[in-house]
C-alpha cells in the first residue's frame, strides 16, 4: 500500500474512534512494545517542541517567502578564490546572516 493511501486510512480510522477508544488502543500498543522500544515510544509521546519545523503554519512561511522577495532578508555572500601551484582553482563561498534571517 502507497504510504498516502495508507495515511488516508490511518485519518479514517482514527476519525471514526472516540478519545476513549483511542487513549485504550495507545495504551494497548504500550503494553505490546517491547522492552527495547519503550523509551522510543514514550519520546513518541511527549508534547513536540514548537521550534519544530512542522509546527511552522503556512501564513509564517509565505511571509518569509515576501521577505525573501521583496529583499528586506537575505544571505550574503563573499567568494573565496585560492589557486594552488598547479593552478587548480579551490573557490568557495562564505554565507553571512547580515539581516538576521535564521532569527526570524
Amino acid at each position: 500500500m502507497k504510504y498516502k493511501t495508507y495515511m488516508q486510512e490511518v485519518d479514517k480510522q482514527l476519525f471514526r474512534m472516540s478519545e476513549t477508544e483511542k487513549t485504550a488502543w495507545i495504551r494497548q500498543l504500550a503494553r505490546t512494545t517491547k522492552e527495547h522500544n519503550r523509551a522510543a515510544f514514550l519520546d513518541g509521546l511527549k508534547e513536540k517542541k514548537p521550534d519544530d519545523l512542522t509546527d511552522i503554519d503556512l501564513k509564517t512561511i509565505e511571509s518569509w517567502c515576501r521577505q525573501v522577495k521583496t529583499g528586506k532578508v537575505y544571505l550574503e555572500r563573499e567568494l573565496s578564490e585560492e589557486v594552488g601551484s598547479y593552478y587548480w582553482d579551490n573557490d568557495s563561498y562564505d554565507y553571512f546572516d547580515e539581516s538576521g534571517m535564521t532569527s526570524i
